[in-house]
């Protein structure tokens, strides 16, 4: 139901739909250590592969049945069969590659250096009308660690990643659409420390995601790509180990979320926040090892999420 006022009129829509999602994932890795001189590198590299299947209904049946107001009772009845049998199945799959190398420079120096190369293929075999799709992408990983002992790192690092396409399901009017495929950028610095009973990390990120959002064409709602939503912010994390049974963690982070390149289409939204981004997050936890049973541990956690917008128009916020 869509509300269309604030006395609480809506329009009431009905929508019926099968859908069958397989997904196959599969990987090799290895691994080890050589030695060039002084230098000792430790290696991993790996292949990988990702299927999904998806099959829906050969009907999808998305109609405004029925009107009526929040405060009165709704009578609305389906008195339809719907036809819930398979139309032909798409297939998204994606080939990977990764060589990843952590050179140790002396004591205090490390250096990781990676690459990962994505082969990305959506196939369509209920549309032969739809082209195949297709995007292959190399994208890099780089980090520079600076270890003062054995318990502190200083670190900066830059990850670049292929993100596969989305494919749009049910009940969105453009469902089985495949979304193009997209870039993410990574890039923080930060420290860690591990001393016995006491450890800490801190960080500063920022990460640049595509923006995905509903978009309403009439009475029709959309799945739709458009602008990046950019992500940036500090992150801080302690533990604590109180005593041999018991061992408390407290994390907080700040996040500044804006959405930036957006299509003249959605001008209105440049510079707002994304949905569901809260500007702090929290979180306490505790566990603890009960001493007459060595191998039991407790857990419990608590956590926080302020206010977020519920919409990238940033028209209706939720509290924390």
């Amino acid at each position: 139901a869509s509300l269309t006022n604030r006395a609480g009129d809506y329009k009431g829509w009905t929508y019926n739909f099968a859908g069958k999602l397989d997904s196959l994932f599969t990987q090799a890795i290895v691994q080890g250590t050589l030695n060039t001189g002084p230098v000792r590198h430790d290696i991993v590299a790996g292949v990988g592969l990702q299927r999904s299947r998806d099959r829906y209904s050969n009907e999808f049946y998305y109609e405004n049945d029925f009107d009526g107001n929040l405060y009165q009772n709704q009578p609305f009845q389906i008195s339809r069969t719907p036809d819930f049998s398979y139309a032909p199945a798409t297939t998204d799959t994606q080939r990977y590659a990764f060589i990843s190398d952590t050179v140790h420079l002396g004591e205090h120096w490390q250096v990781v250096a990676g690459l990962r190369y994505n082969d990305f293929r959506a196939h369509d075999s209920g549309n032969p009308s739809a082209p195949d799709y297709e995007t292959s992408k190399a994208s890099p990983t780089l980090a520079l660690i600076y270890k003062p002992d054995a318990r502190t790192s200083f670190y900066a690092s830059y990850v670049q990643a292929l993100e596969p396409g989305t494919r749009v399901s049910p009940p969105y009017a453009n469902a089985g659409q495949l979304l193009g495929a997209t870039i993410s950028k990574q890039y923080e610095i930060g420290a860690k420390h591990e001393s016995g009973r006491v450890g800490y990390a801190a960080a500063l990120f920022r990460v640049q995601l595509a923006n995905q959002m509903d978009r309403k064409i009439g009475e029709e709602r959309y799945f739709t790509q458009d602008g990046l939503n950019i992500y940036q912010g500090a992150e801080v994390s302690t533990a604590w180990q109180v005593d041999r049974a018991l061992k408390v963690g407290l994390s907080a982070v700040y996040l500044d979320a804006t959405l930036d390149r957006v299509s003249i289409d959605s001008a209105a939204l440049e510079g707002k926040t994304p949905a569901n981004a809260p500007k702090w997050q929290a979180a306490l936890s505790a566990q603890y090892r009960v001493p007459a049973l060595d191998r039991l541990k407790l857990h419990g956690n608590v956590q926080y999420f302020g206010a977020a917008w519920a919409t990238p128009q940033n028209r209706l916020e939720v509290p924390g």
